[in-house]
């Protein structure tokens, strides 16, 4: 019955997102939610600027599924995390190195810049809402108290 309610919900979620942008009688709501669980790449890179900083980092998800000769074959997905809640930057800047693995949630986010030879350039990021730690890195468990979150 909770799987029926909650689909209910999502169709009507799309049904009401169909309509023109701005159609406030269609009640304009949509939805864009990522959930991931991965290990990180790197350390975290802070960037930005002073008056708008971010931290970002790479999250490797990995699915595995049976070859038809019954051996199991995997593939590895890498996500760019760019972070820009000021708590969540400190949290990933004190407590994350290469190897954590993190569950992620937040939104996907597209965006487009000109490169300086006039080259056209995408890119697809993660924006997070909540990061919360699973697992530390062999490296990071050495000397350091675990946080309190």
């Amino acid at each position: 019955m909770f799987a029926r309610r909650s689909l209910l919900q999502i169709q009507r979620m799309v049904a009401r997102c169909e309509g023109p942008v701005g159609d406030l009688q269609r009640g304009g709501k949509c939805l864009n939610s990522v959930q991931l669980i991965g290990y990180t790449g790197g350390d975290p890179v802070r960037g930005g600027t002073e008056t708008h900083p971010l931290t970002r980092f790479s999250l490797a998800t990995t699915k595995y599924y049976p070859t038809r000769d019954d051996k199991i074959e995997s593939k590895t997905s890498w996500h760019s995390i760019t972070v820009f809640k000021p708590f969540l930057q400190d949290k990933v800047n004190s407590y994350v190195r290469k190897g954590t693995r993190l569950f992620v949630q937040g939104s996907i986010d597209y965006n487009s810049y000109v490169d300086q030879e006039g080259q056209k350039k995408y890119i697809t990021s993660i924006i997070p809402n909540d990061i919360i730690i699973l697992g530390r890195s062999q490296s990071n468990l050495e000397g350091e108290e675990d946080p309190d979150f």
